[in-house]
């Protein structure tokens, strides 16, 4: 996915078991083989009209938990995947993305 103009990725990708997990802007996750590349899923998050964030729409990554990834997403939540198939698990909101507050 090309990076827009106000989108920035500030993060390294997560390497377990083989897989590579990274994200892209604004708030999506990718599930690639290490050694060849070949996508086992995607998950790309609806985001609500509009979005307005101060500096941009900065990404910085995922975490992992056993079989669950968490991201956390640029309209406030705070959403786990199931790191096998890119499922969601649950989706928390946060705070308010209208207010200015975002998850990094």
């Amino acid at each position: 996915m090309p990076v827009r103009e106000k989108e920035y990725v500030e993060t390294t990708p997560l390497v377990v078991d083989g897989i590579m997990y990274l994200s892209e802007p604004p708030s999506n996750v990718v599930a690639l083989d290490a050694a060849t590349g070949r996508q086992y899923w995607r998950y790309k998050r609806a985001l609500p009209k509009p979005i307005n964030v101060c500096c941009g729409q900065v990404n910085r990554g995922v975490a992992i938990l056993g079989d669950r990834l968490f991201v956390g997403t640029v309209d406030a939540h705070l959403v786990a995947l199931d790191a096998k198939t890119g499922s969601v698990l649950w989706d928390v909101k946060v705070a308010d993305h209208a207010a200015a507050t975002a998850l990094p």
